[in-house]
């Protein structure tokens, strides 16, 4: 849709092609995130521990995220609920992982 109307206006020169922040495939999260007032209460684990539900509802196998490469302490809370590093993105002026959860770990890990 967004390339059909910025195709028909000449201000953006060309289409504009929004590059996907999701690989195939997986049931994305687009943003979490906890009030700074309340992080390292153990909010933001609970909240990626309740996904795995919502993206077998979906019927999906894998959770994929983004998170910031300037974000350590992000990462570091992705890395410690087993989310694993698939790659590299751009997404506007910012660089980012790409992370991923395979759904079947949860089970071995329950």
């Amino acid at each position: 849709m967004l390339a059909r109307v910025t195709a028909n206006n000449d201000a953006f020169g060309s289409a504009f092609e929004a590059e996907a922040e999701s690989y195939e495939h997986e049931w994305y999260l687009d943003s979490i995130a906890v009030d700074p007032n309340y992080q390292g209460h153990g909010i933001g684990g609970k909240l990626l521990a309740a996904l795995p539900r919502y993206a077998r509802q979906a019927g999906q196998k894998r959770i994929g995220l983004n998170v910031d490469m300037a974000n350590l302490g992000a990462k570091k809370l992705y890395d410690r609920y087993h989310y694993e590093s698939v790659g590299i993105k751009p997404i506007g002026d910012r660089m980012y992982f790409h992370m991923q959860y395979e759904l079947d770990k949860d089970l071995v890990l329950a």
